[in-house]
């Protein structure tokens, strides 16, 4: 416990934040010691102890995330008409900006003591998605005030200087602690790059790089199994080198040493590493879905591991990764992607080797967070976006207020939706880390404007591949599980299903890329399907087709290789290794054919003895085009192959389906 001097540095009054003294939060920054200078610090819990002195308006809270008297976030909390006010905020531009707020019930009290505390949740929380918790406790009374689950989207939470936040002559200073994420001495001159840690994995069969910063011009050696390597630190005090490729292998050992000062990680395994990212269904945890019934409550498997990258926007690319290695022979394996760990699981079973995966997701994010703001720049379809973001950062640079509805909302700077925000965050600092592949489940969040989708998608896939150098990078997408809960687009015609087959024209026409369809493992009113082991399953069999090549078990259903139309009659044949429908056991259904007047009809579908499917419609007597799937949740589709897998929706047309907001 550190004990620092009151000081008052800010006032709440009405509905604004007023900043008298800002040359005092330095001071108590300096007092804090560490706090005042690297701003890489990373911390899972931060926490103050304040006293209330009197009635006069007390405030309490924490500095996040500061960089300076005029750009920090806060969180404070404040009497408001008899309770209490909860504000989670940023002072920039001379402007204060609240990202959340909420009203709880109490008072902080005259000649009460207080904690407010910030904390990150545990990694099987099953009171909230989101991954921090705030605290207020009457440490007089010994009872917990309000607990609230918050988000970390200006940022706030988990990296960067932080202080306490002190409101007036009406509260005193008792103590501030925060507790690092990764124990040690935070002013350590040997720091490898927070990637590293025991029970990591690495890539096999690519070189190993790594890396971190040291006193200028010192001497860095690093040491896995009988392999080694040296360099010297950069002037900036940055330091790399490169080990040799190695084959798959477990409970190795690496050392890093630098004069007297030595890290060791432990328990490090070579053998598959992928990405994963996306969205909520690739967030969504494994003790929410149905993975854990596949599962023994004994399992444990220590050959499988996560990082965990910590939700991070930024407006500037980041070069250290913020998280943990987690081994699935613990309980927070729970709190891991379901579908990434069913993956795991699965691939596990069958390369029999180690599989590590780098999680880096967030519910609710549009393609275009996780693209590099140059790559956005290279494409005219995202022109428009990109001139809203800087009309909007002009404005608040002028200290105003920006007003903008959603979706034009998602282009202000500041926050998780904005354009390369999450790619800077959160996908920047994993490039150097050597990875087969990315394992990629999003899209629903972009379906108010699906048409743009073939342009990020493409630009999205490239844009990665040049951040890791590797043009053999694999990808693996899950084409937008079936829903029909008028959310996300979903009440648009066509939305959805022009998604889809968006996803499956890219992906298909990319050799080091596959599309995995979960059209049949959706639920018609819940956006996150429970079914995410199967998903994993299938996911892995096609990581095996794009790592060892050849055919594997079948991973995807009967997806289309080529339509034919001839006048009143189109023959639909699929793709070799997808499309063994062994006879067809009821009528098939839901595909649809238009003529030229552009309106569909149902079509009668009929397989033939070489394995295509003959359309006809006494509807339409010349087909122009021809639809399957094409719906928000499979009520008519039902074409299948005989492993149970279906058939993956397409379209063969062109024609212009209107966007329910312009891009």
């Amino acid at each position: 416990m550190q004990l620092v001097k009151a000081v008052s540095v800010f006032l709440i009054l009405g509905r604004c934040m007023v900043f008298p003294a800002m040359s005092q939060d330095i001071a108590i920054a300096r007092q804090l010691g560490a706090d005042a200078g690297d701003r890489h610090l990373y911390w899972d819990s931060l926490s103050v102890d304040m006293a209330v002195r009197s009635d006069n308006d007390p405030v309490i809270g924490l500095l996040l995330n500061y960089s300076d008297s005029s750009d920090f976030h806060f969180l404070t909390v404040a009497n408001r008409n008899g309770k209490l006010l909860v504000q989670l905020g940023r002072k920039q531009y001379g402007h204060t900006r609240i990202a959340e707020q909420f009203v709880k019930e109490g008072q902080l009290l005259a000649q009460h003591n207080y904690r407010l505390k910030v904390y990150r949740a545990p990694w099987v929380d099953r009171e909230h998605w989101r991954q921090w918790k705030a605290e207020l406790v009457d440490l007089s009374q010994g009872k917990r005030i309000f607990k609230e689950s918050v988000e970390n989207i200006l940022p706030f939470f988990g990296l960067g200087r932080t202080g306490p936040f002190i409101g007036g002559p009406a509260t005193e200073l008792r103590a501030f602690n925060r507790y690092p994420t990764v124990p040690g001495p935070e002013q350590a001159s040997l720091k490898p790059a927070a990637l590293f840690g025991s029970g990591m994995v690495l890539q096999r069969e690519k070189p190993i790089p790594v890396w971190g910063t040291a006193k200028p011009g010192s001497r860095v050696c690093v040491v896995l199994a009988n392999r080694r390597d040296s360099t010297l630190a950069g002037p900036d005090g940055s330091w790399r080198v490169v080990l040799p490729a190695r084959e798959a292998a477990t409970g190795l050992t690496m050392q890093i040493r630098c004069g007297t000062a030595t890290v060791e990680f432990q328990d490090i395994a070579i053998g598959e590493v992928w990405v994963a990212s996306g969205q909520s269904n690739l967030e969504m945890r494994a003790w929410q879905s149905d993975v854990v019934q596949q599962l023994d409550s004994t399992w444990k498997n220590g050959a499988i591991r996560f990082f965990m990258q910590q939700q991070w926007p930024s407006p500037q690319p980041e070069e250290t990764a913020v998280g943990k290695w987690i081994k699935a022979d613990s309980p927070d394996a729970w709190g891991c992607s379901a579908a990434a760990l069913s993956f795991a699981i699965h691939l596990n079973g069958q390369l029999g080797i180690p599989v590590g995966i780098l999680q880096a997701a967030w519910g609710g994010t549009g393609v275009e967070s996780w693209i590099p703001v140059d790559s956005l720049r290279a494409i005219p379809q995202a022109s428009a976006m990109l001139e809203r973001y800087n009309g909007y950062l002009d404005v608040q640079k002028a200290g105003g207020e920006v007003t903008a509805e959603w979706p034009l909302s998602w282009d202000v700077p500041g926050q998780n939706h904005a354009p390369a925000y999450l790619y800077n965050g959160m996908i920047h600092p994993l490039r150097s880390y050597p990875v087969r592949g990315v394992l990629w489940y999003q899209g629903e969040s972009n379906c108010h404007r699906s048409s743009q989708y073939q342009y990020l998608l493409p630009t999205f896939l490239k844009s990665w591949r040049e951040a890791w150098r590797d043009d053999s990078l694999a990808f693996i997408g899950v084409q937008l599980a079936g829903y029909d809960g008028r959310q996300s687009g979903n009440q648009v015609p066509g939305a959805w299903p022009l998604l889809r087959d968006i996803q499956r024209r890219v992906l298909d026409d990319d050799p080091r890329a596959r599309l995995v369809t979960a059209f049949d493992l959706g639920d018609s009113l819940d956006i996150h399907p429970y079914r995410k082991w199967e998903l994993g399953r299938r996911m892995s069999l096609a990581a095996v087709q794009l790592v060892q090549g050849g055919l594997s078990a079948p991973f995807s259903g009967p997806d289309v290789a080529n339509v034919k139309l001839e006048g009143k009659t189109a023959w639909v044949s699929y793709k070799k290794g997808t499309a063994d429908f062994g006879g067809p056991d009821s009528e098939i259904t839901g595909f649809e054919v238009a003529g030229d007047d552009r309106r569909f009809h149902p079509a009668r579908a009929t397989l033939t003895a070489d394995g295509r499917i003959r359309l006809t419609s006494a509807d339409v007597p010349h087909i122009a085009a021809v639809r399957y799937g094409w719906e928000n949740y499979p009520v008519r589709a039902n074409l299948k192959n005989t492993a149970g897998l279906g058939a993956i929706p397409f379209r063969t047309d062109n024609w212009e389906i209107a966007d329910q907001y312009p891009y």
